[in-house]
């Protein structure tokens, strides 16, 4: 009987913690092209500090989840440089916007 009680409390104890450092949020945004203005579909949005990320959908928004904290989100697709955006607070359970993100692209640079 108190072999069963302890072994309860263990895993109560464990899907708890597992529940407190789970916590996530979410980013949103939209990705456009810096010269033209146009949407940006398929751009890659994650962070080297946190699992997760999304990518932007056909009219450029995009909705990321990470785990709460800050953490530098990187945005990129192929043929455009990388944006990083330092310092995005993400919210437990909530929804950070940041906004229009403008990428460059490398085909301009090389002209």
């Amino acid at each position: 009987m108190i072999k069963s009680r302890a072994l309860v409390l263990t895993l109560v104890l464990s899907l708890f913690s597992f529940y407190v450092s789970a916590q996530r949020g979410t980013v949103t945004g939209k990705v456009v092209d810096d010269a033209t203005g146009e949407v940006v579909t398929s751009a890659t949005v994650t962070s080297p500090t946190s699992s997760g990320g999304g990518f932007s959908d056909f009219e450029g928004n995009f909705k990321a989840s990470f785990e709460a904290g800050s953490h530098n989100v990187s945005v990129k697709l192929m043929g455009y440089e990388e944006e990083i955006i330092e310092a995005v607070e993400v919210i437990a359970d909530g929804t950070t916007d940041i906004g229009t993100v403008r990428l460059k692209n490398k085909a301009e640079d090389a002209i």
